[in-house]
């Protein structure tokens, strides 16, 4: 199933872990897996059913949590969305991805301080998310500030762009997962540290660090790596290993 899921081959995931659960019905982290397939499938319903199960049967699940407020967010059920992701990032202050939904929740509710302040906790958690500036940018627009969303947006620009340097690790990373697929992984892994040791900030290198140190078993740094990824990439969610 993890294989189709980050594959994004959604129908093949949902039905892989709809056969795991009636295997293994007291499992969360198969519960959370089909939730995502789910929402992928547009599914809305049938994705909150499921993370609800998931949470009742492991309630600090930050992952889940904010999947549950995306959910509802995407049905929306703003209110709801908003006082759910609100408890997660009181809860889990330094759950990162749990902050840019919160602020485009409450940007659409009207509360622009709000958004402003959601979106500064990542800034200030990470000066570099070229997300974060162009939900600033948004925000700051939306106030009137002509001038510090202009520096916003030049911001987001900046590392959405990147340089010679980002250029070179993205080659570097491309050149790692021709070797994964070579079954090098100690290559694979020695060719990312090199793109990020070029691009610290390379959310698809970050990223498929992650896979490969889950594959290995090391969950600590995996989960690390991928938070780092979606603070740099809110596109790039973590999906959690059974």
């Amino acid at each position: 199933g993890l294989c189709y899921l980050e594959a994004g081959r959604w129908r093949e995931a949902a039905h892989e872990y709809t056969l795991l659960l009636k295997a293994d019905p007291g499992s969360p982290e198969l519960f959370y897996n089909l939730a995502v397939t789910q929402k992928h499938l547009e599914d809305l319903a049938a994705a909150r059913a499921l993370l609800l199960k998931c949470l009742q049967l492991q309630p600090d699940f930050p992952a889940a949590e904010l999947e549950l407020g995306e959910a509802l967010w995407q049905e929306g059920m703003l209110e709801e969305a908003a006082e759910h992701l609100r408890s997660l990032c009181a809860a889990h202050p330094d759950f990162l991805p749990a902050y840019f939904p919160l602020a485009e929740v409450l940007r659409q509710k009207g509360d622009v301080q709000g958004a402003l302040a959601a979106t500064q906790a990542v800034l200030k958690a990470n000066p570099q998310s070229a997300s974060a500036y162009q939900e600033l940018a948004i925000l700051e627009q939306q106030r009137g500030n002509v001038d510090a969303a202009a520096a916003a947006f030049h911001q987001a620009e900046k590392f959405k762009n990147g340089s010679k340097v980002r250029q070179a690790a993205h080659v570097a990373t491309g050149s790692a997962l021709r070797l994964l697929r070579a079954g090098k992984s100690e290559d694979a892994a020695r060719k990312l540290e090199f793109a990020l040791r070029l691009d610290p900030d390379s959310a698809e290198a970050h990223y498929h660090l992650a896979v490969l140190l889950g594959a290995r078993g090391e969950e600590a740094q995996s989960l690390a790596e991928f938070q780092k990824a979606y603070s740099l990439d809110a596109r790039l969610k973590p999906p959690h290993r059974p």
